[in-house]
């Protein structure tokens, strides 16, 4: 199957950036080439920490941060079936019982939020 790659920049303190050195990712499954990322350097390292300092003098209360979390959980409990797809095209259905751990969880989530 085809993959088309995707490329992705960096996302360093709140902004997306390109580094100009790029990263190919690999799929484990097929070893086709599925995305391009942006290679961060000792530079953008340091960036990154002092964003992560900067965040953490002030962090969000749990409320705030789980309100944040509210919109991919419920994302991912309408999305049950095309989830699904997904998992199966992108090769990870096995024989172990992969596939549908993943989706346990999706459905786990989505209950966790119906509850609330």
């Amino acid at each position: 199957m085809a993959v088309t790659a995707q490329e992705r920049k960096l996302l360093l303190d709140g902004e997306w950036i390109e580094t100009g050195e790029w990263q190919d990712v690999d799929s484990p499954y097929s070893g086709e080439t599925v995305a391009r990322v942006a290679r961060a350097g000792a530079e953008h390292t340091r960036k990154a920490l002092d964003a992560a300092e900067r965040a953490m003098s002030s962090p969000l209360p749990a409320h705030e941060r789980a309100a944040i979390l509210d919109g991919p959980g419920d994302a991912v409990g309408g999305e049950r079936v095309r989830l699904e797809a997904c998992v199966a095209v992108d090769g990870r259905v096995r024989e172990d019982g992969h596939r549908r751990r993943v989706l346990e969880q999706a459905g786990d989530v989505a209950h966790a939020r119906r509850r609330q």
